[in-house]
């Protein structure tokens, strides 16, 4: 079992990636990795020698990704819940602003919320988000209730 995982993580560390590539409906992103990642998984040895298999029975390998070097975006085919509770809202942060979406409490719409360090890039994040929005539903301007 850990030779396999072993084999799997060597590989991955031959390749040197620069970056993972994940594709799928409505979603393009492309998530940079660090320099000098190294691919883990399986056994490791603690400093006083103890051998763990922390992540059975997941099989996970994993890496560093790069804080700086996402670019794209990712969509959701099913709800999502982190440790039981069902996220209700999303918020996205740019380098000059945010937007906040989430369902109405009081109506049937979708419902955004928007900040920026100046009109102009308040604008550009409203006009991002119209634009993802428009790809997965032509339509949506019906249903968003923007303020």
């Amino acid at each position: 079992h850990n030779e396999i995982l072993r084999e799997k993580t060597n590989w991955l560390n031959q390749q040197n990636f620069a970056a993972l590539q994940y594709n799928g409906p409505n979603t393009n992103l492309r998530v940079g990795l660090a320099d000098d990642h190294e691919w883990m998984g399986g056994a490791s040895k603690s400093q006083n020698g103890i051998v763990c298999n922390p992540n059975i029975p997941s099989e996970e390998v994993f890496t560093t990704p790069h804080c700086l070097k996402v670019d794209g975006h990712v969509s959701s085919t099913k709800p999502l819940s982190h440790q039981g509770s069902l996220i209700e809202g999303i918020r996205v942060e740019f380098k000059d602003g945010w937007g906040l979406l989430r369902a109405s409490n009081t109506a049937p719409k979708i419902v955004l919320r928007f900040e920026g360090t100046s009109q102009k890039s308040l604008d550009g994040i409203i006009r991002k988000f119209d634009e993802e929005f428009q790809k997965v539903h032509p339509n949506l301007d019906k249903i968003i209730d923007q303020i």
